[in-house]
């Protein structure tokens, strides 16, 4: 949204108006991008880039221990919780992000404090991760009280909660520190490295904590499991790997080195002068994601990447029952012959993130030369074609038990097709930012980063959900060997289904419309123009754009204009609020009275067995059903009700035509192509 302030719009920030003309390019970027050191390159110091990816380290660390280790350990190990509950609960985590994530990247992004607008969130996420991942690995042995072969509702319980509370951690924790690295310097060809190091740091996070307590003995007292006959190592496996002491310890040891990065953070880093993000700018929640969702190129990149969510998040999903029930099934010739070289499924589970992270750091520098020799929507685009490839010929070594070598073959090569993916697109996110930045005249880095996870977070819902009950509804039974109903489900996620998606998400990167460095270098002319009060022609689709300009200084007016799309402003503009508020009726009417009802009956229906400690149950699809569904009711309600309180303006003739013109001439820079005419 364009910032409405008493500062001359051709003032840079912190300066009088009357010394615009004196201050030069190099002045002005010092000004803004204080971590920037060397001009024109924009280039960052080592130790800043340090410091900014040291909290990241913790926390992936900390997200993929507990994203690859927990779920079996809740539910194989000594809590026995429910697969259900854990499907239910994966459908409230995203459900509370969806509320949570738009106003946390809101908050940040207009934080006036004297500080900074992340620092003062840095201190809170320390706090928070602490708390939350420490006591979500420490579940009491006395809610382990399973029936028979019915799971521990209080077990299950106590893993939704922490679930929940991990989602709140990850807002408070990412969203400032993205925040803060969108705005680290003004080069397209810095982010580039800038990310990387992220993206090198992130894997490292992920590795430790995803190999490490394959590899660490546990001091569990405990046992777990019944000793299969002919296979005595089974009944070793389990007791092995139960993780009653050691998983706690290390959820402790890596949410410390998220907390002490985060503090480090606060104290070297710089941030650009809050007083130049005023506080219109801070937008409720709704009016937020229909301005972020509007910015074209944006919208391409997020379509691609909600389709791809998917298939980022199964397969690490159901990794640790492909290992123990496809490759290396219980009682099978595979893991209990006399040639077998491992009998351990989560060790081969280790040693598959080994050689998966071996290709993925052996593929990082090779991704980063891609980039700088064909540019960022390229090196991208074929980034998409290798994890589509690598993705789909690991079909092959599930369709036979104990193909150990072959997996660790192909799980090299799938590391290597994922190894330019997160740090690539969040360089290119950062340029949108610019983008964002040159049609408005406002940063908002936070926001955009959140929206770049906002929705992939609803599909990845399903990706979390639909193996676990799909497993619960075919059959499953914890440490026996899976009817085939059941292994083929574990391959289709693990494989072919995340491959397919993939390949709809590269198609639709063809139309992202950022393709060269140079037209980097003239959006950031453009943004210097604008500074300067004068006009500058849009580098991506044409037309020459004015300098942000809203119709009106009324804040209020402001804000509630902000609720609709252009084209909405367009239909409000050329035949009134009526045709609006039909349309808008129609989608509540249809979600509140044909798919919530559809959801909450089947919660209904499946929660006496959920509470029973049963895991197939229709519950959780009940459950994300009707969140969704509540959520758009929300969504659309809100602006249902922001269309009435327009229309009584207009009537009164407190918001007039000439507002209204004004405003969809203001709105058409993001939704019409300038050299259209519209």
């Amino acid at each position: 949204m364009a910032q409405v302030s008493e500062k001359p719009s051709d003032a840079p920030p912190d300066l009088p108006a009357s010394a615009a003309s004196e201050v030069t390019r190099e002045e002005s970027m010092a000004l803004l991008y204080p971590n920037a050191k060397s001009f024109p390159s924009g280039r960052v110091p080592a130790g800043v880039i340090a410091a900014w990816v040291v909290p990241y380290f913790g926390f992936y660390a900390s997200k993929y221990f507990k994203q690859s280790w927990m779920k079996t350990f809740f539910i194989d190990d000594y809590p026995q919780a429910s697969l259900g509950f854990v499907a239910l609960f994966s459908t409230i985590k995203v459900l509370v992000d969806a509320f949570t994530d738009p106003w946390m990247a809101n908050k940040t992004d207009a934080c006036q404090d004297p500080s900074g607008r992340r620092k003062p969130f840095f201190k809170i996420g320390a706090l928070v991760t602490l708390l939350v991942f420490t006591f979500a690995w420490t579940p009491p042995w006395s809610l382990s009280q399973p029936v028979g072969n019915k799971a521990s509702v209080a077990a299950s319980v106590w893993y939704g909660v922490f679930h929940v509370g991990f989602a709140l951690m990850e807002t408070v924790v990412t969203l400032p520190v993205d925040g803060l690295g969108g705005d680290l310097t003004y080069s397209s060809v810095e982010r580039n490295r800038i990310f990387y190091h992220r993206g090198v740091w992130v894997m490292l996070g992920i590795m430790v904590g995803v190999l490490v307590p394959a590899f660490v003995p546990s001091t569990c007292t405990g046992t777990s499991g019944d000793e299969v006959e002919g296979c005595p190592t089974y009944k070793e496996i389990v007791v092995t790997h139960d993780g009653c002491t050691t998983f706690p310890v290390l959820a402790a040891v890596f949410s410390v080195i998220t907390a002490v990065g985060l503090w480090n953070l606060g104290r070297t880093v710089k941030e650009r002068d809050p007083r130049t993000c005023t506080e219109a700018q801070h937008m409720p929640v709704v009016p937020s994601l229909v301005q972020v969702s509007m910015n074209r190129p944006f919208r391409i990149l997020l379509m691609a990447d909600i389709v791809e969510a998917i298939a980022q998040n199964t397969p690490f999903v159901v990794m640790p029952f492909v290992t123990r029930y496809v490759v290396l099934p219980p009682g099978s010739e595979a893991r209990c012959g006399e040639d077998v070289m491992i009998a351990d499924p989560d060790t081969l589970f280790g040693m598959f993130g080994v050689v998966y992270f071996l290709g993925n750091f052996a593929a990082m520098p090779l991704w980063r030369c891609v980039m700088s020799r064909f540019g960022k929507r390229r090196a991208f685009i074929l980034r998409n074609v290798a994890v589509c490839v690598s993705t789909l010929v690991l079909i092959g070594p599930l369709l036979q038990e104990g193909a150990v070598v072959s997996c660790c073959v192909f799980a090299f090569f799938w590391g290597m097709g994922n190894g330019g993916g997160d740090w690539m697109l969040r360089s290119i996110v950062a340029d949108v930012v610019d983008y964002d930045e040159f049609l408005t005249g406002t940063r908002r880095e936070a926001q955009y980063f959140m929206g770049i996870e906002f929705l992939p977070k609803f599909v990845e819902i399903p990706s979390e959900a639909a193996p676990l009950l799909l497993m619960a509804w075919c059959g499953y039974e914890r440490n026996v060997a899976q009817n085939s109903a059941v292994v083929w489900i574990l391959r289709l996620f693990f494989s072919l289904i995340p491959a397919a998606v993939i390949a709809l998400g590269t198609c639709m990167l063809y139309y992202f419309p950022m393709k060269t460095e140079e037209q980097h270098a003239a959006l950031l002319e453009g943004i210097q123009l604008h500074r300067q009060g004068q006009p500058a022609k849009d580098p991506y689709y044409g037309g020459q754009i004015e300098v942000a300009a809203l119709p009106t200084d009324n804040a209020a007016h402001i804000e509630l204009l902000s609720h609709f799309y252009g084209s909405e402003l367009k239909l409000i503009v050329n035949s009134g609020c009526e045709t609006l508020r039909r349309t808008l009726l129609t989608r509540l009417m249809i979600g509140g009275c044909l798919v919530a009802p559809v959801g909450a009956l089947l919660l209904a229906l499946g929660m006496p067995a959920l509470l029973d400690g049963e895991d197939a149950s229709v519950a959780p699809l009940g459950s994300f059903l009707l969140g969704v569904t509540v959520l758009v009711l929300w969504f659309e309600g809100v602006r249902y009700l922001r269309l009435g309180e327009l229309r009584s303006k207009q009537e009164s003739g407190e918001i007039g035509m000439p507002i209204l013109e004004g405003s969809l001439a203001y709105w058409s820079r993001f939704t019409y192509s300038p050299k259209d005419g519209d």
